[in-house]
Parts: C-alpha cells; structure tokens; sequence
C-alpha cells in the first residue's frame, strides 16, 4: 500500500504546484492529534488511551480515494482517504475522549474523516490541482490491510519536516 501511494504522489508531485509530500515511511491515520503535551503528563495520557483500545478487535480498513483540505476552497491539504467500518469511528471517539480528558483538551469541532496526509501544498492548490489529485487517488488503491495496533507517537518538528518517535504501542 505504501509503495503505491508512493509510486502515485511522486507522479503527481512532477505536475502539480510545489509541495511538501510527506515521506512514505511518515504516513500515517491520526486518531487524535494532541500538539504540545508536557512530557509528566504522558504515563496518565498512555493509561487513558491503553483503556479506549482495551477489548477491541483488529480492525479492517482500505486506502481508497483521495481529496483536499478544506473541502471546496484552495487546497491546504492532500490526503488518501481510509473506508472502515463503524468500529473505526468508535475507537477515534474513545480515544479523542481520553485524550481530551487526561489532557483537558478542547474537543474537535471538525467531524473525524478518516484520511492520510499525503501532502502539505507550499502555496494553496487551485481547483485543477485539487481534482487532478483526486483523480490520480480514485477508487481503491489496494487490497483492505489488518490493522493489529495503534500507537502513540511523539513528533518533533525540523527543518525536514517531522521526525515520529513511537511512545507506547496498544494492541487490538
């Protein structure tokens, strides 16, 4: 899966306007984005978060389709879209939840779209670049994958782009 959605952003990244692609080996799903977190709070943050995974199933998902941030206007984001079942939007809710409440974070006004960065445009994409995208992403891009665990990641952020550390794994 990786490696098509590679073989597709790198032909895509010769005709569209300039762009930071994220590196294959970086693309992930987020469940809950957190930003700066003080690092005392994190064993509670891993206790709250092992919870909302504990007693769950693997979870079958597929890459399929491809879109920008925000909908209708100049894009800010390119993404792969994730189909899943109901069982997905569950588990980011509880997760969201413990996050929120070990961390009294603000809740997400944003619904939850199940996605992967693929990119960050330099400049906002007009309306062609948004739909060339979405074209060279539509349908499924491969077989559905077993999703054995999630992880908590660290991220630290250079010149590069980010560098992800894992924090703590949760199996399913």
């Amino acid at each position: 899966l990786r490696r098509e959605i590679a073989r597709r952003a790198a032909e895509l990244a010769e005709r569209l306007p300039p762009a930071r692609w994220v590196p294959v080996e970086n693309l992930h799903l987020t469940l809950s984005f957190l930003g700066a977190t003080d690092e005392a709070r994190i064993p509670g943050l891993v206790a709250a978060v092992r919870s909302a995974f504990a007693g769950r199933g693997c979870l079958e998902l597929e890459a399929a389709g491809g879109g920008t941030f925000p909908p209708g206007r100049p894009a800010r984001i390119a993404w792969v879209g994730i189909r899943s079942g109901p069982e997905l939007d569950a588990l980011q809710r509880e997760v969201a939840a413990a996050a929120r409440g070990e961390l009294a974070l603000e809740p997400e006004r944003r619904p939850f779209h199940a996605h992967v960065t693929l990119a960050r445009p330099r400049h906002p994409w007009d309306r062609r670049a948004s739909e060339e995208l979405v074209a060279a992403f539509a349908g499924s891009l491969a077989e559905p994958f077993t999703v054995e665990d999630g992880v908590l990641y660290r991220s630290d952020l250079g010149p590069g782009g980010a560098v992800y550390h894992a924090v703590e794994r949760f199996p399913l």
